[in-house]
């Protein structure tokens, strides 16, 4: 039975070390997502990401969406904190208001009573608000500490991302899968008809293009079929946490059949969807990294729980405060001091090497005595922060984000060395 019913079975597939016919796509929700999960989140993400580049695959439509809405997930992440404080402080103001209320409910015709009633009712909204203000100082200050909202990762993720994006598909082919779409929808055939509800008639004009956003999904499903077409290709593995949509899964429990049995039909390659915690644990089984990223927080607006990937819709995102995150942090930052003092090493070897073999032209010497000055520098300081994170008993959420920000800084730096030293070195 298994053999005439594929598409209702599924392989498991090793994506920790995989070779060329696994392929990995990720969907739009699960790269804007870099500017909501926490800074060990993220990196752990991006690590994961960089280790399984050579299996990347954009579609041009994810890539697309991605870009136009990068701006504005970044500009809610940035705002988080101060929209909280904010509703924080009406809550103070209605709560003191409410006891008040009650208070003066209370009929007694006694005027030492009303004297001390009085007393109490000037004392609450001050206390109230003494209440938050200390809540703001400590617990929520730890809280948003796990955030950095200040360095953006795009460059990061753009450079994992290289040479990984699909063509565009022009205005006749977006127009003919318009046409495809409309009957699918009608028979409820995946993916896509979810989206019928809250993007019909809304359209992205974009290079020329007219893309209609009611499609997009179908855009997204035509070109990883397109993709998978490729002879080496056996199986492909969509990372995405639009889980609430039952056009692409059945209740977070893997993809539907008519994908799959699509997927098998145009490519005869298998057809898994992972969320982003499946991705990240699966990537790195030797890690501890389970349930890593929290997918339910409290929408401030409505007071309800929603799924924390929704599209760039979400407004504010809560991240579940855990203090053994901070040692998850501490391991973070020192494992990437450790691989940036391997990288700088790396470097001055190969300038050595360079220079020992070949020999350097005299208008290149400057430059790399210049460079080589600095990576010595670099390699100090990093070596001073790994000793520092490793001795330091205080280690504050904000003494390990200063130390974060600072290493993402070398980071770069060292980055730049390397370009400027690509064309003069041998590595």
């Amino acid at each position: 039975m298994k053999n005439e019913f594929k598409e209702f079975y599924t392989n498991k597939i090793d994506i920790s070390n995989p070779d060329e016919s696994v392929l990995l796509v990720l969907d739009t929700n699960v790269l804007l997502n870099i500017y909501r999960f926490s800074e060990v989140t993220r990196t752990v993400f991006l690590d994961s990401l960089t280790k399984l580049k050579d299996n990347l695959f954009i579609p041009y439509q994810i890539g697309l969406e991605y870009n136009l809405n990068r701006q504005d997930a970044i500009s809610k992440s940035k705002n988080a904190k101060n929209d909280l404080y904010s509703e924080l402080d009406k809550i103070a103001t209605k709560f003191a208001n409410e006891i008040r209320m009650q208070i003066d409910k209370v009929s007694v015709k006694s005027t030492d009573y009303t004297v001390e009633r009085n007393k109490i009712k000037n004392k609450l909204e001050d206390k109230t608000k003494s209440l938050i203000e200390k809540l703001k100082k400590n617990e929520l200050n730890d809280l948003f500490g796990l955030l950095d909202t200040e360095t953006d990762m795009s460059y990061r993720l753009a450079e994992i991302l290289e040479g990984k994006v699909g063509p565009s598909y022009n205005q006749s082919e977006l127009n003919d899968i318009e046409e495809k779409g409309k009957k699918r929808y009608e028979c409820e055939i995946p993916p896509g008809f979810g989206d019928l509800a809250n993007k019909k008639d809304k359209i992205t004009y974009y290079n020329n293009l007219e893309i209609k956003k009611e499609y997009g999904d179908l855009i997204i499903w035509y070109q990883i079929l397109e993709k998978a077409k490729e002879d080496q290709i056996k199986s492909v593995i969509f990372v995405s946490d639009d889980s609430q949509k039952n056009d692409w899964t059945y209740k977070q429990k893997g993809a539907r059949a008519e994908l799959k049995k699509e997927m098998l039909e145009t490519s005869n390659a298998e057809f898994v969807i992972l969320g982003s915690n499946q991705f990240i644990e699966q990537a790195n089984p030797t890690k501890n990294y389970k349930d890593i990223i929290d997918t339910v927080s409290m929408d401030l607006d409505t007071g309800k729980n929603r799924n924390i990937y929704d599209g760039v819709k979400t407004s504010h995102r809560l991240v579940r405060y855990n203090p053994s995150m901070r040692e998850d942090k501490i391991k973070v930052i020192s494992e990437k001091l450790l691989y940036l003092q391997e990288e700088v090493n790396n470097l001055i070897k190969a300038i050595d090497y360079t220079d020992a073999t070949r020999g350097l032209r005299e208008e290149d010497k400057p430059i790399v005595r210049k460079q080589s000055a600095r990576l010595f520098e670099i390699n100090r300081q990093l070596i001073l922060n790994y000793n520092l994170i490793k001795t330091d008993l205080d280690r504050s959420l904000h003494k390990l984000k200063l130390l974060s920000t600072e290493t993402e800084l070398y980071s770069d730096e060292i980055y730049l060395i390397k370009s400027k030293l690509s064309k003069i070195i041998h590595y």
